[in-house]
């Protein structure tokens, strides 16, 4: 593995892919939904670890009055960030090539500060070290009341996968293999240790079903995710105390179909967490309780808390579009870490049949009239489902749609 990447597998470049928990309108409705205020005015955005630069590219269309950063230490990665910005003739968007650790040791000047940064996807892939670069980057880069996503692997639910990784990353090394060959020669090892009933595998039971999924995956995103030298899923409270230097405080997850997960919890597994009540400490434990295994979390830089008249005010106000309705409203099934919840119908029905007639806000979705009355708290968390499941979106059309429509011609040139 070259010193340049810091043990990351460069053999394939980052997938394509535009990930909707790092806009800066789902970030701010997080912080709405728990009384925190989020960026206002002329706010900037950072993304470490920009990948390809596909989502910021978008992110950059839709915000043309806004200026965004995207810094990847892979020059290939940069290169074609960089193509289809030009392409897209957008002038609010820039990409450097940089190393975290680099960056931690003397933040450029003319990069300025930024509202919202973000960090999808690489916070449990690299080493402690550059981890530490990263919240010292953070920590020179947020201005005070910035949002800050960072995603990673979560323990418990990767305990089975570490001797998966480990075994990966160790033959593929060992026997200089290729790394999609690596991730076929792997499966066929770990299949045969499993049939042999290896002591491995007999101690931990749930790598069998973990490795029967690894066998259906994307042979790029097993790359992708399994074949670094670091590999080191987190915690919650070991996130929270390694942000702690940047002056970090937790908001909220940015998977909204579990904004409001304990409301549906069983009454057992909230028995247990009445007995948490430090809100780190009861976090980890809804992470055991559901054998939580990937966090999209938000946190803030002193951002300061909202007013209960503000917050009701600020979520009245948020408006909301049809995306996708659908096609038997009569068996909703919603996501959650917990499993899926099934919706009531004679409620969902009416919120799809009131943005059927175009964007709403949630002032005018409490006017529908359901056969009970629901509160704004029941509203925002039937929302929330209907997000996280795709039927709907926040409606925040851009001010000039030019920019956007360009991305068209490069999105296809690139895919």
């Amino acid at each position: 593995m070259s010193t340049w990447s810091s043990g990351y597998n460069t053999d394939l470049g980052y997938t394509f892919g535009y990930y909707r928990e790092i806009s800066p309108e789902w970030l701010d409705y997080v912080a709405l939904t728990k009384g925190v205020m989020p960026p206002a005015g002329a706010w900037r955005y950072l993304e470490l670890g920009c990948g390809q630069g596909y989502g910021l590219t978008l992110l950059a269309a839709l915000y043309p009055d806004h200026d965004f950063l995207g810094i990847d230490f892979n020059p290939v990665h940069i290169t074609h960030a960089r193509s289809l910005a030009t392409a897209a003739g957008l002038k609010n968007v820039r990409f450097e090539e940089a190393d975290f650790l680099a960056v931690a040791e003397s933040w450029p000047a003319d990069w300025g500060q930024f509202d919202y940064i973000t960090a999808h996807g690489i916070y449990s892939w690299l080493s402690h070290d550059v981890c530490e670069a990263i919240v010292t980057a953070i920590d020179r880069a947020a201005t005070p009341g910035a949002l800050i996503y960072l995603s990673y692997n979560t323990l418990p639910a990767w305990i089975s996968s570490y001797p998966i990784q480990h075994l990966m990353r160790l033959w593929q090394t060992t026997d200089s293999l290729e790394s999609v060959k690596a991730i076929e020669t792997v499966i066929s090892r770990l299949q045969a240790l499993t049939e042999a009933q290896a002591g491995m595998t007999k101690l931990l039971p749930g790598m069998k079903s973990m490795l029967d999924k690894v066998a259906t995956r994307d042979r790029a995103y097993l790359v992708q995710e399994y074949l670094h030298d670091n590999w080191h899923p987190r915690w919650f409270n070991q996130v929270v105390e390694e942000v702690k230097p940047a002056k970090l405080s937790y908001v909220g997850t940015a998977s909204l179909g579990d904004l409001y997960l304990t409301n549906f919890m069983p009454q057992a597994f909230k028995d247990i967490l009445k007995e948490y009540p430090a809100p780190i400490v009861q976090e980890v434990m809804i992470d055991v309780l559901t054998n939580q295994s990937f966090r999209r979390d938000v946190f803030s830089r002193g951002a300061p808390p909202l007013w209960s008249v503000q917050r009701q005010e600020a979520l009245l106000e948020q408006r909301f579009a049809l995306v996708s309705r659908p096609a038997d409203t009569s068996e909703l099934k919603f996501k959650t870490s917990i499993g899926e919840l099934k919706g009531k119908s004679e409620v969902y029905t009416l919120f799809y049949d009131a943005l059927a007639t175009g964007p709403k806000s949630a002032a005018d979705l409490m006017q529908v009239a359901t056969a009970k009355p629901l509160g704004l708290g029941d509203l925002m968390q039937a929302l929330s489902l209907m997000l996280n499941a795709g039927h709907i979106t926040l409606f925040c059309p851009p001010a000039d749609r030019a920019p956007a429509g360009q991305l068209d011609v490069p999105r296809k040139r690139s895919l």
